[in-house]
């Protein structure tokens, strides 16, 4: 029993002890830099439907491109053609992957009535590595991130502009 209180004890202190000596200087408490979702909706989304690739029932697929931040990006429009306008969902892949893979929520989702956007986004081809330390991988990262988002906003700039394939 006498050894359990001397384990609690040091634990206590040790608890006690990691909490203290740290400086704010160190940066251990700032608070994380935000990220910017900003951008210039004026700028022209510089849209582009090279044609259907493939027809799965009665969804067409679309081979689509618009502008994000000067970058090109590249996406599949999945829909039921001749219906009315309707609501949008844009898919977005995880890290190493592209647009091709959400075909198959895509569909479904066409289906059911709704536009689907599937989009290769801007850091599909981003290569991260640790340049310079910590600092810079992270800043880095947090521009990535923010180029990702602002390209899906543009695909609801873009679902919001009108005409779109087979959109009436």
């Amino acid at each position: 029993m006498r050894v359990w209180r001397v384990v609690v004890a040091i634990g206590l202190v040790t608890s006690a002890l990691a909490g203290c000596g740290h400086s704010p200087r160190r940066g251990l408490h700032a608070p994380a830099p935000r990220l910017t979702f900003s951008y210039n909706t004026s700028q022209p989304l510089g849209y582009v439907d090279r044609g259907v690739v493939a027809h799965r029932g009665s969804i067409a697929v679309h081979d689509i491109a618009y502008v994000s931040g000067g970058e090109r990006v590249d996406g599949y429009l999945v829909e039921r053609p001749g219906l009315p306008r309707r609501p949008g969902i844009v898919l977005v892949h995880g890290s190493g992957g592209d647009r091709s893979e959400l075909l198959g929520g895509a569909g479904p989702l066409a289906e059911r009535g709704t536009v689907a956007m599937a989009l290769t986004g801007p850091s599909a081809g981003e290569r991260r590595r640790a340049r310079a330390g910590a600092g810079a991988f992270l800043a880095q990262s947090r521009a990535v991130t923010a180029r990702d988002v602002i390209a899906v906003r543009r695909a609801a700039d873009l679902r919001a502009w009108q005409p779109l394939a087979g959109a009436g």
